[in-house]
Order: C-alpha cells, then structure tokens, then sequence
C-alpha cells in the first residue's frame, strides 16, 4: 500500500513515517511492559478492577511516552479538544 500511494501521490515523506512508527513503538513497548507487571500484580484481584487499572495505567504510560518523544500527532489532538472545549 506505501508503495502504490507513495507512486500516486509522487512521495509520502518516508522519513517522518518511519520516525513516528519507532516512537509510537518505544511508547506500545512501556505500555506493553507495564501491562503484564499490571497482570501479574493482580492475580487475586476482581476482574473487572484489574482490567479498569489496567487501561487507566496502560494509557497514560502510552500517552505520557508519546508526549515526552513529541510526536506530533498527539499536540494536533490535544489542540483539538482544546479548541473544542473553548467553545
């Protein structure tokens, strides 16, 4: 698909694409690692109170990398609820 569209649109900037999967995988990684020290903290717990910590945890860890590393994608959001709020 990088191939055909990248031949239509005449480049797709491959650099800034290949940029931006590497941060988001370190941030999927740390949010991975937390995840399964998450489930192996929680084996006596309910269920539904694991998997609610679980996605609360999960991310703001995912969240949290993404801003450190800067990803733009993620300001353009921000900038976005924001203006939505505004109103």
């Amino acid at each position: 698909l990088l191939v055909l569209m990248r031949k239509r649109l005449g480049g797709i900037e491959g650099t800034n694409i290949l940029r931006g999967l590497g941060k988001v995988a370190v941030a999927a990684t740390g949010m991975g690692i937390l995840l399964f020290w998450w489930n192996q903290a929680q084996i006596t717990r309910a269920a539904w109170l694991s998997a609610l910590g679980g996605i609360a945890l999960g991310g703001m860890v995912y969240f949290g990398v993404v801003w450190v590393l800067k990803v733009p994608e993620v300001r353009s959001i921000l900038k976005f609820v924001k203006r939505r709020l505004e109103r």
